[in-house]
């Protein structure tokens, strides 16, 4: 029971230790360029970002592209 709960705790903790400072950074490093005042609304009036066509686009690229890498990794596995 306590090798159990040890490596629990090395999961948890390996976890945090190792995708923590991932999230935090990509929060910090993401938020200037998307969040910044040259991409408000009166930055991108009249650019090609502003046209509805170019949103549906990047939204149906997403929606795309999304599940794709599930696909890639699991081609391998069989259901039983």
């Amino acid at each position: 029971m306590l090798d159990q709960i040890r490596v629990g705790w090395l999961i948890r903790r390996a976890c945090v230790s190792s995708c923590g400072h991932y999230w935090g950074l990509s929060g910090l490093l993401l938020a200037p360029p998307l969040y910044g005042p040259w991409n408000g609304a009166q930055a991108v009036a009249g650019s090609v970002r502003s046209n509805d066509n170019y949103i549906y686009a990047c939204v149906a690229i997403w929606a795309v592209c999304r599940p794709l890498p599930a696909v890639y990794f699991n081609r391998g596995e069989q259901d039983n």
